[in-house]
C-alpha cells in the first residue's frame, strides 16, 4: 500500500532507553530500530538518519530525546518543526521533577502527539511553507547520516511499515515490561514498609 508523505512516528524519551510516550498509526519494525538509535544519539543534537524510503529525526536536550520517522520525500526542516513544536508542548505539561520521577510509559502524552501529528500532516501548503521558513536557520547544520550506519550494521536497514487496525502506537512487548517494572517498584514500596513495620516493633519490643 502507498502512504501520502506524512510524518509517520514520533516518540518521547529519556536516559536513552526509557520510553516515556509515542504514537504512530502504523505497526513495524521501526519501534525498534528507534530504540536503538535512542542508544547512539549524540547529546544535545538534532540530528537525521536515512533508510531507502524513511527518514529518522532527533532533538536531543540533557536527558531528554524526542524523535520522529517519516516518510522519505518529507522535508528535514518540516520533521523538525513538529519535533520543536512537540517539545515546547512537552516542557508545558510537565514538571522538571514529573519528568526525572517518571517511569516508562509514566507520562499522558500520547494525545498531544496524535493531535501534533495530525496536525503537520493535514496542513496546507501556506501553512507548511511557514512551518519551513521558522525551523530553516535552526535545521541547516543538522548532521545527516545513514541509519545502518549509525546501528553498526553491515547491510541496509529496510523500515517494514504495515497499517494497523488498533492505532496503540504502542507495541504489546514494551506495554508488557513497563507494567513489570510497575509492578517491581510497587513491591519494593511494600516491602520497604513492611520491613519498616518490623523495625519499628522489634525497638518498641
Amino acid at each position: 500500500f502507498k502512504i501520502k508523505m506524512s510524518i509517520i512516528y514520533s516518540l518521547v524519551g529519556k536516559d536513552r532507553d526509557i520510553v516515556l510516550s509515542e504514537y504512530t498509526d502504523f505497526s513495524g519494525n521501526f519501534q525498534q530500530l528507534c530504540r536503538q538509535l535512542m542508544l547512539k544519539l549524540k547529546p544535545n543534537q538534532s540530528q537525521s538518519y536515512t533508510t531507502k524510503e524513511n527518514h529518522f529525526h532527533s532533538i536531543t536536550e540533557g536527558n531528554l530525546v524526542f524523535i520522529c520517522m517519516t516518510d522519505g520525500k518529507v522535508k528535514k526542516q518540516k520533521a523538525f518543526a513538529f519535533l520543536g513544536s512537540i517539545k515546547d508542548s512537552f516542557y508545558k505539561s510537565f514538571t522538571p521533577s514529573q519528568i526525572d520521577n517518571s517511569i516508562a510509559y509514566g507520562l499522558a502524552f500520547t494525545d498531544e502527539l496524535k493531535r501534533t501529528m495530525y496536525l503537520f500532516n493535514n496542513s496546507d501548503e501556506e501553512d507548511k511553507a511557514e512551518l519551513v521558513l521558522k525551523e530553516l536557520n535552526e535545521t541547516k547544520d543538522v548532521y545527516v547520516e545513514s541509519l545502518s550506519k549509525i546501528l553498526e550494521r553491515d547491510v541496509k536497514i529496510n523500515v517494514v511499515l504495515s497499517k494497523t487496525q488498533e492505532m496503540q502506537g504502542v507495541s504489546t512487548t514494551y506495554k508488557q515490561h513497563a507494567i513489570k517494572y510497575r509492578r517491581q517498584q510497587k513491591w519494593r514500596y511494600y516491602r520497604a514498609i513492611l520491613i519498616g513495620i518490623l523495625v519499628v516493633g522489634i525497638l518498641a519490643w
